[in-house]
């Protein structure tokens, strides 16, 4: 019996107890702060969702393509090249054809589809042609896309 009321005796201590000897149940100063600040967290994320629902301008996309570095290695001639989307829409299957031309003529023509370019991003790719294309004119454009 002794042991009980010891340990009734501690709990006491370390809870708060109104005037009848009852554990307080309310909130604390640091609990007021941290829902307060969760509550606040909430509302900014609600209002920043509404504001790019409403005000959201998608377009179309805007695909950019920039050659980074032509290398021979065995097998081919690798043209390596950057697509940048700087539109805000995404872009699917992205077909971009690169060729190489001597005046009006295509001399070889390939081409790589991106599965997706999304709006600000930049993917890299290379094209693998047979022929040099230092010895002729290199043409590297995006060819079509699909909206997701």
């Amino acid at each position: 019996m002794a042991s009980v009321k010891a340990e009734q005796k501690e709990n006491r201590m370390h809870q708060k107890v109104d005037q009848k000897g009852k554990p307080n149940a309310k909130p604390g100063v640091i609990e007021w702060i941290v829902g307060t600040i969760s509550a606040l967290l909430v509302l900014a994320m609600i209002a920043f969702l509404l504001y790019q629902a409403f005000n959201s301008k998608e377009g179309i996309p805007s695909l950019v393509i920039n050659v980074d570095q032509v290398m021979s290695r065995e097998g081919g001639h690798h043209v390596e090249f950057r697509i940048t989307n700087e539109g805000d829409a995404t872009a699917a299957e992205v077909l971009v054809k690169g060729r190489l031309r001597d005046g009006d003529q295509v001399v070889e023509e390939r081409e790589v589809t991106f599965d997706y370019v999304p709006g600000g991003a930049e993917e890299r790719a290379a094209l693998i042609f047979m022929n040099d294309p230092a010895g002729y004119d290199l043409e590297i454009l995006p060819s079509g896309y699909r909206e997701p």
